[in-house]
């Protein structure tokens, strides 16, 4: 990606919207190998963690600008890798559609700061306004962990798919969420409810 400088005018816009999209986060080489990896890989199913089976995601989910960018905006200096969820090919948030709740209740973590979420393949042309899902390919929408996310936006975003990546505080805490449809993935990779996510499983990306 381009280097991006983050000023008080993307700053004063952010606080003011709560979300704010910039361009071309996501080079086209790599934009690609997503898009390979997406349709090659079986294990995508539940969009979950791509990070953890491929290359192409986990350069993306810990790439070190978009987290600068992250924690510039959210002014949190420190900031951990929480998971990064694939949009729309996830049975499991169907439910949510039509309902805009926060990253937070979203996500079975305590401590999320914020999230971002990418546009890996430009959906049907649609006239609805951008809030979170934006219609270009690699650009990128950050907001913040209590802003509603306006899931009822992919119903007009037929055929784009999407990459959330969640940034969280370096003390976040895996923690029982009812709305998070996949909260124990977690337990999958050996963590119990009430432990710290550590360095191993679940990197810082900016400090």
């Amino acid at each position: 990606m381009k280097k991006l400088a983050i000023d008080s005018k993307h700053r004063e816009y952010f606080n003011k919207n709560q979300t704010i999209e910039f361009e071309g986060l996501i080079a086209p080489n790599l934009l690609q190998d997503l898009k390979k990896d997406l349709q090659n890989d079986p294990k995508f199913e539940s969009g979950r963690d791509l990070w953890r089976t491929s290359a192409a995601f986990k350069k993306l989910a810990t790439n070190s600008q978009l987290a600068e960018i992250a924690s510039e905006l959210s002014q949190v200096k420190d900031l951990r890798l929480g998971l990064d969820q694939y949009f729309p090919a996830i049975p499991p948030y169907s439910a949510y559609f039509q309902t805009s709740p926060t990253l937070s209740s979203l996500c079975s973590i305590q401590g999320v700061v914020c999230g971002l979420l990418l546009c890996l393949e430009a959906p049907a042309a649609s006239e609805e306004p951008v809030k979170f899902f934006g219609t270009q390919e690699g650009n990128g929408v950050f907001f913040l962990a209590q802003t509603p996310l306006a899931l009822p936006e992919l119903l007009h975003r037929e055929g784009g798919k999407y990459l959330l990546i969640v940034y969280v505080s370096p003390n976040a805490v895996y923690i029982h969420e009812d709305q998070d449809p996949l909260r124990y993935k977690f337990k999958e990779l050996g963590y119990n409810y009430g432990d710290k996510l550590n360095d191993k499983l679940n990197p810082m990306v900016h400090r």
